[in-house]
């Protein structure tokens, strides 16, 4: 059996170089699309602070979040996710480069 070479997806046009500079490239955009994500959650939390009252705040904190979603131009279901995913990841929990 005879191993077959792997080729690249990328264009042949393509140096390694340049290659390697759009993957760093993306990579940044998407670093900072995770830290604008659970900044946006941070954010929603300022707002409406979890209440650990044992019973689910999703009926009491969704009146907040909908009305500044709507003002911001997010889905309010986005950003109660970004919120939940802050809960969950508080920021000393969090790493560069881990989204």
């Amino acid at each position: 059996m005879t191993a077959s070479k792997i080729t690249s997806p990328f264009p042949q046009r393509f140096t390694d170089r340049q290659r390697a500079r759009y993957i760093r490239q993306g990579k940044d955009l998407v670093e900072e699309e995770t830290q604008i994500q659970f900044r946006l959650g941070d954010l929603t939390l300022k707002m409406v602070p979890v209440q650990h009252t044992g019973t689910s705040d999703q009926r009491d904190v969704f009146p907040v979040p909908d009305r500044c979603a709507d003002e911001i131009g997010i889905n309010v279901h986005t950003l109660l996710g970004y919120r939940h995913v802050s809960v969950k990841w508080p920021p000393k929990h969090r790493a560069p480069g881990v989204s």
